[in-house]
């Protein structure tokens, strides 16, 4: 309704995108985005919008590029950093989204899944302790984050601290992976 009233309008583009992208409708999303970043070629949050859209549809080329373009705009806007990381990460490139998470985390503490998704590359990395540190700072924003629990259940399992995987691991819900790990912790203490 605003595009009618107004013509175009680079928020009215991003604010459809964005309801599109919601629905799955990956195509009118990418289509909005585009249009707002021809009346707005600076509009960072279409970019990082279209990159999250890319890399649900598998380009990671596209959305590092996306995320790269807003980063070039604005180097202080985390959710570009988010989008880098998540582009490396799709790609392969565990140090590049391990700093590029860091960035983001440096720039906005705050953000939940920042911290989830460094917990579980540094869990992909055999790093326990780390693992655990990353997802205790999500679980202290986020008490009902079960990726982040499952994490810290299963790399303290790893350590040793059985009771405490076994503790996080009773609370991940509907997660094979979970009750898999969980019966792995039982049989480690004897239970």
């Amino acid at each position: 309704r605003v595009l009618q009233l107004v013509g175009p309008n680079a928020a009215a583009y991003v604010n459809r995108g964005t309801v599109h992208a919601s629905l799955g409708a990956t195509a009118e999303a990418l289509r909005d985005f585009g249009l707002a970043l021809e009346v707005d070629p600076d509009q960072k949050l279409a970019l990082c919008n279209r990159g999250d859209v890319r890399l649900v549809l598998g380009d990671a080329a596209g959305a590092l590029d996306d995320a790269n373009r807003a980063l070039a705009r604005d180097p202080s806007f985390p959710s570009a950093w988010m989008l880098r990381a998540a582009a490396r990460s799709a790609a392969h490139d565990a140090d590049g989204a391990w700093r590029d998470y860091s960035t983001a985390l440096e720039l906005s503490p705050g953000r939940v899944p920042a911290w989830s998704k460094r917990a579980s590359l540094r869990f992909r990395r055999r790093d326990w302790a780390g693992a655990i540190e990353d997802a205790t700072h999500a679980l202290r924003l986020s008490p009902g984050n079960s990726g982040a629990r499952y994490v810290r259940g299963t790399a303290s399992v790893y350590l040793g601290n059985v009771s405490m995987g076994i503790q996080d691991l009773s609370r991940v819900h509907r997660s094979p992976d979970a009750c898999a790990n969980r019966a792995v912790a039982w049989m480690k203490c004897g239970r």
